[in-house]
């Protein structure tokens, strides 16, 4: 009788080891494309924006100060015959400017992008085709500004 239940919990533990092993290895396999291989692209997921209800930023319309200071910023960007003009004549005169840039012409020209930030100048973002923001709900407005975000960092 002894010899028989031994025998039953050898039976019942190597059935519980072989199922563990059988669910780890199933465990591994996916239909994910990029697991077997190849190079799928990553499907958006699309992330429902988060709306700020906080305390809203203080505005400083002025700051006093007794040195001359002279701060330039560009709303979008011109051709690029236009666009090389204007930043040899910034440099000429050593000053830096801020150009805030939509994501569409940044994906259009990026060797421009990277002209305007190798001479030192800041590029903002400008969101994806620089639309009046004021017209559209919010989810919009941040999928624009994200999508505009990605398309110059990359």
């Amino acid at each position: 009788m002894i010899e028989r239940t031994g025998k039953i919990r050898r039976k019942l533990l190597l059935w519980l080891v072989w199922t563990m092993c059988l669910s780890v290895i199933l465990a591994g396999c996916t239909s994910d494309a990029q697991t077997i291989g190849y190079n799928a692209p990553k499907a958006r997921v699309a992330q429902k924006a988060i709306r700020f209800t906080g305390e809203e930023s203080k505005a400083i319309p002025y700051v006093y100060t007794t040195q001359r200071e002279l701060s330039l910023t560009f709303n979008g960007m011109a051709d690029s015959a236009t666009m090389k003009q204007l930043l040899d004549e910034l440099d000429k005169y050593h000053l830096k400017a801020t150009f805030f840039l939509p994501g569409m012409r940044v994906a259009e020209e990026p060797e421009l992008a990277r002209e305007i930030a190798s001479r030192g100048h800041e590029i903002e973002n400008n969101t994806l085709n620089q639309l009046d923001l004021t017209k559209l709900p919010y989810e919009e407005i941040d999928s624009e500004i994200k999508l505009g975000k990605e398309v110059i960092q990359k």
